[in-house]
């Protein structure tokens, strides 16, 4: 996550825009909001278009990644399409539980720049454990079947393997590198638990930054980042060393759109809107007092609540 000065005022407009076609999902994984959700529902493909028309011609990237499955949403191909016939840098993140040969052929003619793939355990009984409802050998399947047909492109997408670490699952991280490697992946991002959502597991005590064992986690990450180095994969750590001091630069450069036009203040917070891009102008909701106090409160001693802990910061 990038860090910022904590200037007192935003981009003129954001960098990137992140918009949820929906947040339905397949699975119940055992850290994740999405449990919580009270209502689900897809973003229809000419709202995502009115959405990315409305939005600065400036903004450089957008991900049609939300707190649901993306490759969920029948028009998912062509909202990847639009985007780039935009000219903006297209990333996806996918539990890759659908991914099968007709969608690998057509995420890769789509023009799509990244994708993500998450995955949180490296064995069958960790993985399957936290993401209820997957099978572990059908979605590593999908995923080195997606690899191999990426080696035919010239200018294939980047690929990620990312994970959420914490204490259930701490003791595979090398493992993580590992699987990588094998399946041709060159990068890794390791992303510490969102406890503040209390949704399932989702609680500091699962958290590796309430441990007494810190000595050993620092140990872990020293131990997984040899190892990546000796694999020649990139490897993205959290930050080890918990300070409520640092936050994130989010609500200044990314704005965060849910599926119904719904603006959030970052990627994490889904229970707080500061607007709605189908009825007000983009530049009341980006310069507005709302997500302006927001951004003040988050300077300041005494941050938002989710702000406090994320793991983002």
């Amino acid at each position: 996550m990038r860090l910022f000065s904590k200037p007192s005022y935003p981009l003129s407009v954001p960098t990137v825009a992140r918009i949820e076609v929906t947040n339905r999902c397949n699975l119940a994984c055992r850290m994740c909001l999405h449990q919580s959700l009270e209502e689900t529902g897809d973003m229809d493909l000419q709202t995502y278009k009115k959405i990315i028309d409305i939005l600065p011609k400036s903004i450089a990237g957008v991900n049609p990644t939300g707190f649901g499955e993306p490759l969920l949403h029948e028009d998912i191909i062509e909202m990847v399409r639009f985007a780039r016939l935009k000219h903006k840098y297209t990333g996806i993140y996918t539990n890759a539980t659908v991914l099968d040969e007709d969608m690998s052929k057509n995420l890769l003619a789509s023009g799509l720049d990244s994708l993500h793939f998450s995955v949180d355990g490296t064995t069958k009984d960790t993985y399957e454990y936290l993401r209820v409802g997957a099978k572990y050998d059908a979605v590593i399947q999908n995923i080195a079947e997606f690899m191999s047909l990426r080696k035919k492109l010239r200018d294939p997408p980047h690929v990620v393997l990312r994970a959420v670490i914490w204490k259930e699952n701490l003791h595979e991280t090398c493992k993580f590198i590992e699987l990588a490697h094998r399946l041709g992946i060159k990068s890794v991002l390791f992303q510490a638990l969102q406890y503040f959502w209390g949704s399932g597991l989702s609680k500091p005590e699962h958290s590796i930054y309430y441990t007494e064992e810190m000595d050993k986690v620092k140990q872990t990450f020293r131990n997984a980042q040899e190892k990546a180095e000796k694999l020649g994969v990139q490897l993205q750590l959290p930050r080890i060393n918990f300070d409520p001091k640092i936050r994130c630069s989010q609500p200044w450069y990314l704005i965060f759109i849910n599926w119904q036009g719904f603006v959030n203040p970052c990627c994490a917070v889904y229970d707080v809107k500061v607007g709605n891009i189908l009825n007000q102008p983009f530049k009341k909701i980006w310069k507005g007092q709302e997500l302006v106090n927001w951004r003040k409160q988050m300077k300041s001693p005494s941050p938002p609540t989710q702000c406090r802990n994320c793991c983002d910061r």
